[in-house]
């Protein structure tokens, strides 16, 4: 309910700013500025589907394109298949969101391990400028939406160098959960 409402309650926000400011919805990308916006929102998304926020150093590299001066505390991470930036876009006062929508497969709970949980989701990303720079401001999802083959990595990378045997079992559990899902049965079984 929780994944549904936030997205909800900030398109509404934006209409309602919206309207208020007498912005329009720009349906196309008209200006450059409309395209450095969306170029960015494009790095943002492929960075944090390559595991920019979960994997040492990665923090660094994605840091740069946002506002924010930490990465975000997270305690699940989305597994994703696939995203797609929507071509709307809300504009005004030099800021912009976009829409962007998850197919989201599982999700790995820091304590739990990996459960899957088919769902499609979207996640409102708002850029403007930051001290002269153009950043990504706040996106309404705060867990990081990681491709199935980072996270698959990041769990075996985990797995080698945990020494706990309980958080062994959740990690060989969440691997054997996310391996088991790419198998298909064989026709006639």
């Amino acid at each position: 309910m929780r994944r549904i409402l936030i997205p909800v309650v900030l398109v509404f926000l934006a209409s309602f700013a919206s309207a208020q400011a007498n912005v329009r919805i720009n349906p196309g990308e008209r200006s450059s500025r409309n395209a450095e916006y969306r170029q960015l929102v494009a790095n943002y998304c492929r960075m944090d589907y390559d595991g920019a926020r979960i994997v040492p150093g990665g923090w660094t590299r994605i840091q740069p394109v946002t506002g924010w001066r930490d990465n975000p505390d997270f305690h699940r991470i989305a597994v994703v298949t696939r995203y797609q930036i929507m071509p709307e876009v809300v504009s005004g006062h030099g800021r912009a969101i976009y829409s962007v929508q998850y197919d989201v497969s599982g999700e790995y709970d820091l304590m739990g391990g990996y459960f899957p949980d088919v769902d499609h989701i979207t996640v409102q990303i708002e850029v403007g400028e930051l001290n002269g720079d153009v950043r990504v401001l706040q996106t309404s999802e705060s867990r990081p939406l990681v491709g199935r083959a980072r996270l698959l990595q990041w769990i075996q990378t985990k797995l080698d160098a945990e020494t706990d045997p309980g958080a062994k079992n959740t990690l060989q559990l969440s691997l054997q959960r996310m391996q088991d899902e790419n198998r298909k049965p064989v026709a006639g079984q």
